[in-house]
């Protein structure tokens, strides 16, 4: 051990106190932290909660907006369909010009087609909506 002079006062004494003080206010500041850690836990939590309600919310209004055009697709479907059986009728009872009748069947028919396609797609849209939706948790 080394030995202070006698003109000397022993810091050795001082620091060590001034270290506790140190040690002492890390450790009422690292308390605080972890409170404000804990508080903030707590709104991250809420926060992560309030983002995923939005995340379903959004998802159900997607499956439910790919469900309604599904089925506008269908009904424009069968309007198609209905549309082109009555030029076939005309066709067949020589109302107007046969041929003009036919092609506008036809015509219907690949709007028919392409309609029953889109509601198809939408229909299975509004699934993988759904699948989403589950996929988050609820």
């Amino acid at each position: 051990m080394r030995r202070m002079p006698e003109s000397q006062p022993d810091k050795s004494l001082h620091n060590s106190a001034q270290r506790g003080e140190r040690a002492g206010a890390r450790a009422a500041e690292l308390r605080v932290r972890q409170a404000a850690l804990k508080a903030g836990a707590g709104s991250r939590r809420r926060d992560a909660e309030l983002s995923a309600q939005r995340a379903h919310e959004a998802h159900e209004r997607a499956r439910q907006a790919h469900h309604s055009a599904a089925e506008r697709h269908e009904r424009s479907g069968d309007a198609h369909e209905k549309a082109a059986a009555t030029h076939e009728r005309a066709a067949a009872d020589n109302i107007g010009d046969p041929e003009k009748h036919r092609a506008a069947a036809a015509e219907h028919r690949i709007a028919r087609d392409a309609d029953y396609r889109g509601a198809q797609a939408d229909f299975s849209a509004a699934e993988d909506e759904r699948f989403e939706r589950e996929a988050l948790g609820t």
